[in-house]
């Protein structure tokens, strides 16, 4: 029986990238539709985002999943070494 490889925190982190990315898509489309409907364009949103978007919208997706998890990696870095420094004040107050 194969053991399950245990999700790594970068995974975690593009994992919530994904799921912003696609609440942000879902919120676009939402938009979209709305400003559409009160043009009197009858298209469909996606159609709408196509005409105003990037030709290569798969590379423009995965390159904001991956500036998201970025940025999510350097504050975790941050509040880590930040907590680091703090231990180490409490060690050398002893």
């Amino acid at each position: 029986m194969k053991k399950a490889k245990k999700i790594t925190l970068r995974q975690r982190m593009r994992a919530r990238a994904e799921k912003q990315i696609t609440d942000l898509e879902n919120l676009v489309i939402v938009g979209v539709t709305r400003a559409a409907e009160e043009a009197g364009v009858e298209l469909d949103p996606h159609d709408v985002m196509r005409l105003y978007g990037n030709p290569n919208i798969k590379y423009q997706r995965e390159k904001a999943v991956i500036q998201l998890a970025n940025q999510y990696e350097a504050e975790l870095e941050a509040l880590y070494n930040k907590q680091m420094d703090l231990l180490k004040d409490d060690s050398d107050g002893e």
